[in-house]
């Protein structure tokens, strides 16, 4: 019986995500004709104590290809059901080869910044769906800072991709030093930071002008065919990066069928201007443009409850995630 020690090198997706340093196992003595391992816990280790190792890596010849495991290779844990439980998350990681998400960010708070309820919502809906995500945002000064008390703009100057660290514990990077071929999709919560920082909508309307840091992201995105989330004010950072462009997409930022503190219809006919198709969601709905792989959501476009706010954002992710 051959025992294995197989340590978690930083950036090797589910092993590093999932926290695991060191994992021992046994390997039984028979690889499966169709590819499966049996895994199998070593006398006098407890439940707690076995991980699922994924010895394939030096036995399989994959040369410490994680993703290429996941996806070529069926295997089987043969544990014991509370170790079956506890690998669930694991196993879900696996199946899917943990897609990494760049969650685009324009500061913190719903007035000059990312809104705060959607951008946490839609981490804790990647992390739920067995994604991880890496935050990314302009390095930049915010247009302006706006006192969230009384709503009245200040006399401070605050950097956009400072404010952002903080909705991201710090875990963030500046736009300008990724690209798009490092991830597997993209998603840009909304707040007026999204139409202040991003692009000038909430400024100048649908002329005003867009990041052009932020335009070549998202148009690299539609180069890739990888897909794109965006919701609240998002839709419209994306209307006006495609402006000009071969893409036509169909967005949504809400309904006038349905409760708004903002002009649905002003914003629909703008995104129209720019060339992208205005569609009328509820929060209830997403909108998904298969065609172009973006799916769009109103949050809190419409008048919303925090619990809305988590539906509307775990709708678009799991339609993201299976674009």
């Amino acid at each position: 019986m051959l025992m294995v020690v197989l340590p978690s090198p930083a950036g090797v997706g589910v092993v590093a995500e999932t926290k695991i340093s060191l994992a021992v196992c046994s390997l039984s003595s028979r690889i499966r004709e169709s590819g499966n391992l049996a895994l199998k816990r070593p006398y006098g280790m407890s439940s707690e104590g076995l991980i699922p190792a994924l010895v394939a890596i030096s036995c399989m010849g994959f040369g410490g290809n994680f993703r290429a495991i996941s996806r070529s290779v069926a295997i089987n844990f043969y544990f014991c059901p509370e170790i079956r439980m506890k690998t669930s998350s694991f196993k879900k990681k696996i199946d899917m080869g943990q897609k990494n998400i760049a969650v685009l960010l324009a500061g913190s708070g719903v007035y000059d910044g990312s809104e705060i309820h959607e951008a946490v919502l839609t981490l804790l809906a990647l992390d739920e769906a067995g994604a991880s995500y890496q935050c990314v945002a302009p390095d930049k000064l915010q247009y302006h800072v706006v006192n969230h008390l009384t709503g009245e703009p200040t006399l401070e100057s605050r950097n956009v991709l400072l404010e952002s660290a903080r909705i991201a514990r710090g875990k963030i990077k500046a736009l300008e030093t990724v690209k798009a071929a490092d991830f597997d999709a993209l998603i840009i919560p909304g707040g007026f930071g999204a139409a202040k920082n991003l692009n000038e909508w909430a400024i100048k309307g649908p002329e005003g002008a867009i990041d052009p840091a932020v335009k070549a992201f998202i148009l690299d995105f539609l180069h890739f065919n990888k897909p794109i989330g965006a919701m609240c004010m998002g839709p419209t950072v994306l209307a006006k990066a495609l402006e000009g462009s071969n893409y036509h997409p169909q967005l949504t930022v809400g309904s006038t069928a349905a409760p708004s503190p903002y002009d649905i219809a002003a914003i629909c006919a703008g995104m129209e201007l720019l060339g992208s198709k205005a569609v009328m969601r509820t929060v209830q709905q997403i909108e998904i443009d298969a065609a172009h792989k973006i799916v769009t959501a109103p949050c809190y476009m419409m008048e919303a409850s925090i619990s809305d706010i988590r539906n509307n954002t775990k709708q678009l992710v799991a339609a993201l995630l299976q674009l």
